[in-house]
């Protein structure tokens, strides 16, 4: 005796398969039409309506050359990057790894999520997110995890610390270099998220707060969202970044998230 089944396969595949059934069937969404099933080792494949299948394929096919474009996005955007990207200490970093322990921590946990889940939005108002206070308590795991997120929507999105954003720019300073400073930059404006991280380690001279200004600034103008990691309080950040770089960053309702804890390396040191 046959058993029936139903698995989606490609059009073309279906009107050339030997030992066709054929049945009326009702889409709900095109209506009536003949189905064809193919005789598979005894088994029969229903193949559905025709016109959900070629639907189901052009949806395949234009994610494919979604994808494809991605990354070569992607390609491009990282020709001469040798930055960081996500840290390898932070690869299984996720909103569902993170230990939120106290009301405080669940706090930043819920908005760092929130922030990702209204990716739609916070991608088309540059919306930022400052995240700040104490080390070890949580901050590059949760920007990691908003990265991930975004990123499984199809976002790009570029992870770099701050000194490494600011030796890629000076990089072109050098003779010979493939790219001029302003070409460095815009790499640095392209991605969909940048999180700068550690901002405030450095020394913060001009040229470094020039390139800083040009990079944020950019994205301002680009409407590009900016997440800020620092262990600074948001005095040092307005120090480094100096006040009016800032300002703009808290512009469009940017949510300062204070993370100001003990240490979780350092709990686990002690325990």
């Amino acid at each position: 005796m046959q058993t029936a089944r139903s698995d989606a396969q490609p059009v073309a595949s279906l009107l050339s398969a030997a030992n066709i059934a054929r049945r009326d069937s009702v889409c709900p969404k095109h209506g009536p039409y003949v189905e064809i099933a193919s005789n598979f080792s005894g088994v029969l494949r229903w193949a559905g309506c025709y016109d959900c299948l070629r639907e189901r394929e052009a949806l395949a096919a234009q994610e494919s050359e979604a994808s494809a474009r991605r990354d070569a996005r992607r390609a491009n955007l990282m020709s001469g990057w040798h930055g960081a990207q996500i840290p390898k200490r932070f690869e299984s970093a996720s909103f569902e790894t993170y230990q939120a322990e106290t009301p405080a921590q669940q706090a930043v946990l819920d908005a760092c999520r929130e922030y990702a889940e209204q990716w739609g939005e916070v991608s088309n108002t540059g919306r930022n997110l400052i995240l700040c206070g104490l080390y070890g308590t949580g901050k590059t795991h949760l920007s990691v995890s908003i990265a991930r997120a975004i990123a499984r929507r199809g976002a790009l999105p570029l992870f770099a610390r701050t000194y490494e954003a600011v030796q890629f720019v000076r990089e072109s300073y050098r003779p010979g270099s493939s790219m001029s400073e302003r070409q460095a930059i815009q790499r640095l404006v392209e991605p969909d998220l940048l999180i700068l991280d550690e901002v405030g380690v450095q020394g913060g001279g001009d040229n470094e707060q020039m390139i800083l200004f040009a990079i944020l600034n950019g994205r301002y103008d680009a409407r590009k969202p900016t997440i800020i990691v620092s262990n600074e309080d948001m005095i040092g950040i307005e120090k480094y970044l100096t006040v009016r770089v800032v300002d703009r960053l808290r512009e469009g309702g940017a949510k300062v998230l204070v993370f100001d804890w003990e240490s979780h390396r350092r709990r686990t040191k002690t325990a």
